[in-house]
């Protein structure tokens, strides 16, 4: 649900109508839909059961995707960025539910150049700035390499119950999200970099901004309605892994 979301944030910004979205989130963004309100409580309850998942992980281990100090320490991590996406999502929902909404609406989306500009005035604030930026750069090549190069993510799919076919079509959806997902994330950490470097927290952008971003570029359009390919076919194979994932 939330890749899909993506997708539809990047055709959003592709067709011209996202100019908003350097200072709103993609989860602010949903809000202001018809049904946004809903939509964002089914969110938040993905994303708590991500959080609590993560933290299963992180302490028993997980047969399927490992269960070494490494392994359960990338959990820990997943699990801790994945609670700060459920605390920006309940954030968002309760200052739409209000009566106010609509003055609050666009404050979400600049806690990350706070925080940013927070980090960089601590000593040495600025190298941390950029490690953290090189590090979700380092994570997005990983995810390229080890999943929309190496296909490592089909060793959590149960392929014993799908046929040759579908195996086939899993494995196509989930490369091409893969590849999405793994290409904007170190869009991300380049913002983030370029924030460092450059000592500005104004330099610094999530997602939503970083698609914007791209959409300023030569040929920005193009690349969008990739990307969102891409966040849609991920979303399929998240869908798909839902349901043939490997008994844990």
């Amino acid at each position: 649900m939330l890749y899909a979301i993506f997708g539809l944030l990047a055709i959003d910004i592709a067709q011209g109508s996202g100019g908003a979205s350097t200072t709103q989130g993609a989860i602010e963004r949903i809000a202001g839909d018809g049904y946004g309100r809903f939509l964002l409580i089914a969110l938040c309850i993905g994303l708590l059961a991500l959080v609590v998942w993560k933290a299963l992980q992180a302490i028993a281990g997980d047969p399927v995707e490992g269960t070494e100090a490494t392994d359960r320490a990338e959990f820990a991590i997943k699990g801790v960025v994945y609670a700060g996406a459920l605390i920006a999502a309940v954030t968002v929902l309760i200052a739409n539910w209000s009566s106010s909404s609509t003055s609050q609406s666009g404050s979400g989306g600049d806690t990350k150049q706070q925080a940013t500009a927070t980090v960089l005035e601590w000593p040495a604030g600025q190298f941390l700035v950029i490690a953290a930026g090189l590090g979700i750069i380092a994570f997005g090549f990983y995810e390229l390499w080890s999943h929309t190069i190496e296909g490592g993510f089909m060793d959590r799919i149960d392929t014993s119950s799908v046929s040759e076919e579908a195996g086939h079509t899993i494995d196509v959806a989930g490369r091409v999200g893969y590849a999405a997902k793994g290409a904007t994330t170190a869009l991300v950490g380049v913002f983030l970099v370029i924030a460092g470097w450059q000592h500005d927290p104004d330099d610094t952008t999530g997602l939503s901004g970083a698609l914007t971003e791209l959409g300023d570029a030569a040929w920005g359009s193009v690349l969008l309605w990739i990307v969102a390919v891409g966040m849609f076919g991920y979303a399929a194979f998240s869908l798909v892994e839902a349901r043939f994932r490997r008994a844990s």
